[in-house]
């Protein structure tokens, strides 16, 4: 049961993790791309996110029970300490320097950042809530992340000064909010909903101005579980489990591909 997996810019180096909810497993990387896989040694665990440099040596792992394993080379060794407040989100700065980290639903809390890989945080001046996804530009200073509290009722927050400060433009009622995505210069951006109390299916979202305003695309309406950005913004992916809670297993990639504007 593949929890979640994270990947170097260039695709070489990517870290996997195995177990999820109620079910516990290991944590594996690969430096070929995926052709081979090793076992980190790591005592099996219920994973839940995980996060990588650009470079891929800077690797990153949350379970749901709020523990965070940090690696400085590519696996090799790493260390552990306990999550800011509880977090089972996490994203990284290309430099894998800054991260952004968030709770989940059990407890609640705020948004916390770091300077330092993860070595101290600071706890953001954000709602306390039950964040589902958190996402990252390249220098980390143009942040976003997606929330679902009590009730169902969905919202997308931004930050363009590194977590100082958090708006949100979008308020979904009856909509899990569950994935956001972030292009390197942190201008575009993509969030998908899940589903909710008597609304199973949700639409995808998508922002061109660093989350000042969202569009809703034309897209069905269906169990979105995943989403991911290109660098460059210009194209983005998205996953589905179905067209609603109960069908799972008729799911499909959609891309959206946009032709940038010439340069003059």
């Amino acid at each position: 049961y593949w929890a979640n997996i994270a990947s170097s810019a260039d695709g070489t180096k990517l870290v996997a993790a195995v177990g999820f909810s109620s079910m516990s497993g290991g944590l594996y990387t690969s430096a070929d791309g995926g052709s081979n896989w090793t076992s980190n040694n790591i005592a099996p665990q219920f994973w839940r996110w995980v996060a990588s440099s650009a470079n891929g040596s800077n690797l990153f792992a949350i379970t749901k029970g709020g523990q965070l394993f940090i690696t400085t080379n590519s696996g090799a060794t790493w260390s552990s300490q306990v999550a800011p407040n509880g977090a089972w989100c996490i994203a990284s700065s290309a430099d894998g320097t800054k991260l952004v980290a968030a709770p989940g639903s059990a407890p609640k809390g705020f948004i916390c950042t770091s300077t330092n890989s993860g070595a101290t945080w600071i706890t953001n001046n954000s709602i306390s809530s039950s964040w589902w996804s958190v996402a990252s530009s390249a220098d980390g200073k143009t942040l976003a992340a997606v929330d679902t509290p009590a009730g169902y009722i969905g919202h997308i927050y931004t930050s363009t000064n590194a977590g100082a400060t958090w708006i949100t433009n979008i308020t979904m009622p009856f909509m899990s909010l569950q994935n956001v995505a972030v292009s390197a210069d942190g201008k575009n951006m993509i969030a998908a909903a899940w589903h909710g109390s008597g609304d199973p299916e949700g639409p995808i979202f998508t922002s061109t101005n660093s989350g000042l305003t969202w569009i809703s695309n034309s897209v069905p309406n269906v169990v979105w579980t995943g989403v991911a950005c290109s660098a460059d913004g210009n194209k983005l992916i998205a996953v589905t489990a179905g067209n609603d809670v109960t069908s799972r297993g008729t799911g499909k990639i959609l891309t959206a591909q946009s032709r940038p504007l010439p340069v003059l």
